[in-house]
């Protein structure tokens, strides 16, 4: 009795290792503003990162998620909004979809200042802690199933 108690918990132990394995990295990247442009104004970014816009209360200016293509008529298609224009400094969206995103200031639109994001889907390649991390929990699941028999 006391072996198959053993054996079980070590199979449960490997099982939880293999499924606390972290998953990749996520990055916070900067777009930042310049007159009456974003910098970059586009932008390809991994499933899970985030955007933040910096400098907006230089010159008034907000972001507003709109429909793509964007155009100096764009308006807001209910998607991510900063508020009121010159409101706040920085404004940060994580994005957690494929697709991509347009947007604009409000503001400043008809002077072209618009911007895209492109957010690419993320396939996780382990690192070498991971890896460790994964053949430690199929070790003792393993271990743990066999003495079970």
């Amino acid at each position: 009795m006391k072996k198959n108690w053993f054996a079980s918990a070590v199979a449960v132990w490997g099982m939880t290792v293999l499924m606390s394995a972290p998953a990749g990295a996520q990055t916070t990247h900067i777009v930042t503003t310049s007159g009456f442009d974003f910098v970059p104004e586009n932008i390809t970014i991994q499933a899970g990162d985030s955007i933040m816009w910096t400098d907006l209360q230089a010159a008034f200016h907000n972001v507003v998620e709109t429909d793509c293509p964007t155009s100096s008529s764009s308006t807001s298609n209910g998607g991510f909004d900063s508020g009121i224009a010159g409101g706040v400094d920085t404004f940060t969206v994580q994005f957690n979809d494929a697709g991509t995103f347009c947007y604009i200031c409000e503001p400043h639109v008809s002077l072209g200042m618009v911007g895209s994001i492109t957010v690419e889907e993320v396939t996780p390649v382990p690192t070498l802690d991971e890896w460790g991390l994964i053949a430690m929990g199929a070790l003792l699941l393993f271990c743990g199933v066999r003495a079970l028999r």
